[in-house]
């Protein structure tokens, strides 16, 4: 009976994909039942067997429950793009290709919408048509109310998206002229310029703190509050750590141990012990905190860490992967108290060279907590608590350090911008001071992660942190950009880390050599997590993990419960761990930009009453439609359209240069000169800054 249902189920499929491959357009259910010459009968069901088909990635479904053959030659799926100004792409899954596609023909598509496309021939040019949306990227989106003449539209606060959103009367939920608000997509009209929506929720007025807080964790889909189920959990949790928890861990609570973290945090997941062996060999202990031990697998606690993938931090204020009691409280490795640690522990001569090491669950009890500045402090009058045990471990890390140089670890150079706050209100920007303390920590947390990947193996897989090469087209276009200073770059994939080391090396221009940095930063590979790993380019390493901060990332946690699943020797394994890995990944890419954004909204509130100021900048990019540069004592970039510098002399593009230069006097604007501008206009609604410059 079973080879008999196999069969029809077989013969049934054949009869789909003839059915689908010679449809001109995508077909729901329906139609597809009604053109097939099949019988049915009570044990055959045709939606659960054609969403098999979709699972396993033999045919697509759309968003509107339609069906099509993907293989089919002159329709293929990709994910819409923008390009220019007014340009729109399909980056195809297939082949990764990108085909235009004219607005026309956009079928109120909207950028990262996954879509099926129609190729066409025009002349010698392949371009693509829309004929079905198979899934929206989102739903809701964040913007700005304007109404004018009994019309209202959002525009929304993601300019790539070339559209605003169509209020009809009767949707605005009471929202007023100039309100930041969520805006839910209803439709888009074939005959209609916008698509229609309609406001959910109202966050405040464009331009405030608190609405623009709002705004940006909506619009990066940062989740603030925690359920229920989850806070109820955590409630139950004692902080107090029960006999049988410590029974089968080694006990570092009689050796010297302390944490290092920056003066407001409050999450300390890590820690480092030392002990001297003998002359010149020390034991080094770097003690993770054990979240393993109280988060399991598949709980609601879980999967709510998982799909928050990782902290937020936005300047002043944390949004956490974990709710507060167990972040800053019960696994925060706070001092004078007992933790559940898990450790790696290195037996390490002073010059860096790692002799042996060993990894398990322990318990640990903090003896002190340093801020980096204390630590900084210690080491440079020479006296204070633990300053021994500072001191060899700096001595370790800088030959460390230099080591991981040597052996291809590229090391860049930025400046990190930090804001000053006084009662939750932005005050000054400021640099953060690069302080060895963050280099000694640093490289102890890479040590560990590099040598967890030794206990992976081919049952229990890792959780890598990968890292590719960097984008060939990006190192080009700063070959050319150096070429112009009169510097050489040549490189190719052979020694390609130390040939940007002794780039980096060659620029002695304070200005230069951190727009320099930023460019070859730029050209970089994002990192992200994988199963499969490629090694971690910018560090130089064969294998990296991250397993030193579980508090405040998932992948962490994961790396966690599979080394526990080794050492113990258990048959425990979690099986989507790739799917895992990437939506870790993409939660990591959404704070980073949610960060960036909120930085960017911050600096521009702090110059909001500054309007036609005169100042002084850093050019800092180039650009075919105008100059950015930085303001040098406000820290924000603004734009000096190529249009406003036509005013005052006659500015063009001189892209073999890459300059923009007076064909009246021949005075040049180019990459990290000093220039005097005039603020000309601050716009928080669309993080904008516009600039003049004064001759």
């Amino acid at each position: 009976m079973k080879n008999f249902k196999d069969k029809k189920t077989k013969l049934l499929k054949s009869e789909i994909f003839r059915i689908l491959s010679g449809s001109k357009t995508p077909l729901n259910y329906k139609q597809i039942r009604k053109k097939l010459n099949f019988n049915f009968d009570e044990n055959i069901n045709l939606i659960e067997i054609l969403n098999n088909l979709c699972d396993k990635k033999k045919i697509i479904k759309t968003e509107n429950f339609k069906f099509f053959y993907k293989e089919k030659e002159n329709l293929v799926t990709g994910i819409l793009t923008n390009g220019g100004r007014k340009e729109f792409f399909c980056k195809c899954d297939l082949t990764n290709k990108t085909i235009p596609v004219p607005k026309k023909f956009l079928k109120g598509a909207l950028i990262n919408d996954k879509v099926v496309i129609k190729l066409y021939k025009i002349k010698k040019s392949i371009i693509g048509k829309v004929v079905e949306i198979v899934n929206r990227s989102k739903e809701f989106f964040v913007g700005t109310l304007y109404k004018k003449n009994n019309t209202s539209f959002v525009v929304p606060i993601e300019k790539y998206l070339k559209t605003d959103f169509y209020i009809p009367r009767g949707k605005c939920l009471k929202a007023n002229h100039n309100d930041r608000v969520i805006v839910k997509l209803l439709d888009w009209p074939e005959a209609a310029k916008s698509p229609f929506g309609e406001i959910t929720k109202i966050l405040g007025i464009s331009g405030d703190l608190n609405s623009e807080l709002k705004s940006i964790t909506i619009q990066h889909n940062i989740k603030e509050n925690f359920s229920a189920e989850t806070i109820k959990y955590v409630n139950k949790l004692k902080q107090s750590i029960k006999t049988n928890d410590i029974k089968r861990r080694k006990d570092f609570r009689d050796h010297i141990c302390f944490t290092i973290d920056p003066v407001d945090a409050k999450d300390f997941d890590d820690a480092l012990s030392v002990k001297k062996i003998k002359e010149n060999i020390f034991e080094v202990g770097v003690h993770i905190a054990d979240v393993s031990h109280y988060i399991q697998p598949n709980t609601t606690i879980d999967k709510e860490a998982s799909e928050r993938g990782c902290s937020v931090y936005l300047a002043n204020k944390v949004i956490p992967m974990l709710p507060e009691k167990i972040a800053n409280e019960i696994c925060s490795l706070r001092p004078k108290e007992d933790k559940l640690c898990f450790s790696i522990v290195f037996n390490i001569d002073i010059n860096g060279n790692v002799l042996s090491n060993w990894i398990g669950k322990t318990v640990i009890n903090s003896k002190k907590r340093f801020t980096y500045g204390d630590a900084q402090e210690t080491l440079n009058i020479k006296e204070g608590e633990f300053y021994n045990e500072l001191f060899t471990l700096d001595c370790i890390s800088k030959k460390l350090r230099a080591e991981r140089i040597k052996n291809g670890s590229v090391i860049i150079e930025k400046k990190e911008i930090r804001i000053a706050f006084e009662n939750d209100k932005p005050i000054k920007p400021y640099y953060k001071e690069p302080l060895s303390t963050n280099k000694l920590v640093e490289e102890f947390m890479l040590l560990a992660n590099k040598y967890v990947c030794e206990y992976y193996n081919k049952k229990f897989i890792g959780i890598y942190r990968i890292h590719d090469y960097p984008d060939m087209e990006k190192l080009e276009y700063v070959k050319k950009f150096l070429a112009t200073m009169e510097i050489t770059f040549n490189y190719n994939n052979k020694n390609l880390a130390s040939k940007i080391n002794t780039l980096l090396t060659k620029v002695k221009s304070e200005n230069c050599k951190y727009i320099i940095n930023q460019l070859v930063l730029n050209s970089m590979s994002k990192a992200e997590y994988s199963t499969k790993n490629i090694g971690h380019f910018g560090l130089g390493f064969e294998k990296y993990s991250h397993f030193t901060s579980p508090i405040r990332r998932y992948p962490d946690l994961l790396a966690h419960r599979q080394l526990n699943y080794i050492i113990e020797k258990e048959n425990a394994i979690t099986t989507n761990l790739e799917d895992l890995c990437k939506i870790s990944s993409k939660k990591e890419r959404n704070a980073i930009k949610a960060e960036r954004d909120y930085m960017k909204f911050l600096l521009l509130w702090l110059i909001k009453d500054k309007k036609g100021e005169e100042t002084h900048a850093t050019i800092t990019a180039i650009k075919e439609w105008g100059v950015y540069a930085e303001l040098n004592e406000y820290l924000c970039e603004g734009l000096i359209p190529l249009s406003s510098l036509k005013k005052s002399g006659n500015y063009y593009y001189n892209n073999t240069k890459n300059e923009i230069i007076n064909k009246k006097n021949g005075e040049s604007l180019f990459l990290g000169k000093n220039i005097s501008v005039a603020i000309e206009n601050i716009d928080l609604m669309k993080y904008e800054l516009d600039l003049a410059i004064l001759t």
